[in-house]
């Protein structure tokens, strides 16, 4: 019985170093995620952001279901950046692309909230056969061709911009292409206050450029 007890006992106490050193490097790992800057030095490289300049059209990426990672959210914001650099005069067409479907056109969606912000309609061109950010990039050059664009804004998020310039570069190089992203952003935000949607993004956003390059697509 003693024996029993004594072996019991060292089960015990081992498993329960076990998971008192589990504990803490989960504590230590969502220290250093959260509460130091680890994430916003890992996130800076995935942000091309460059000063806006006039060019011939604005090109809007769709993110489906957007940053909020909800359906019918995110795209708000890009269409209202865009809207802001098309009334300061920054290029006088908007380029909205998007293949994605829920209950209405997601670039129709868009365009009609361009409209209610004061675009002119005539000035929209979509692209709705894009499932992803290499269909984008491929048939909006497309676009631009048909319609002597030489010059673009490319809007996206902020995230998203690395990888949209890699695949720019190789499959578009003809068009230029200034990256403005949304500026400011409700679900993501400037990392002031780390949250999981942030890791969420950044982890997507690397393994998208791993998955890329391995396709031929950068």
């Amino acid at each position: 019985s003693l024996r029993w007890k004594k072996i019991f006992f060292n089960v015990y106490q081992r498993s329960r170093q076990k998971i008192l050193a589990g504990l803490c490097t989960v504590l230590l790992i969502y220290t250093v995620l959260f509460h130091t800057p680890f994430l916003r030095i890992v996130a800076s490289p995935l942000v091309v952001s460059e000063k806006p300049q006039r060019a011939d059209a604005i090109a809007v990426l769709a993110g489906g279901v957007g940053e909020s990672g909800k359906v019918g959210q995110g795209y708000e914001e890009r269409v209202s950046h865009a809207v802001d650099l098309y009334v300061k005069g920054y290029a006088n067409k908007i380029i909205f692309s998007s293949g994605y479907y829920y209950k209405f056109k997601e670039v129709d969606v868009m365009k009609a909230l361009a409209v209610s912000l004061g675009v002119d309609s005539r000035d929209i061109i979509l692209e709705n056969k894009a499932a992803n950010t290499y269909e984008n990039i491929i048939f909006i050059k497309h676009i631009a061709k048909e319609n002597n664009i030489n010059s673009m804004l490319l809007i996206t998020s902020q995230y998203h911009t690395l990888r949209t310039k890699l695949v720019c570069d190789r499959n578009m190089p003809v068009v230029d292409v200034t990256f403005t992203p949304v500026p400011k952003s409700i679900y993501y935000g400037e990392l002031k206050r780390i949250k999981f949607r942030h890791l969420r993004g950044i982890i997507h956003e690397y393994l998208g450029i791993v998955y890329y390059f391995f396709k031929g697509y950068i």
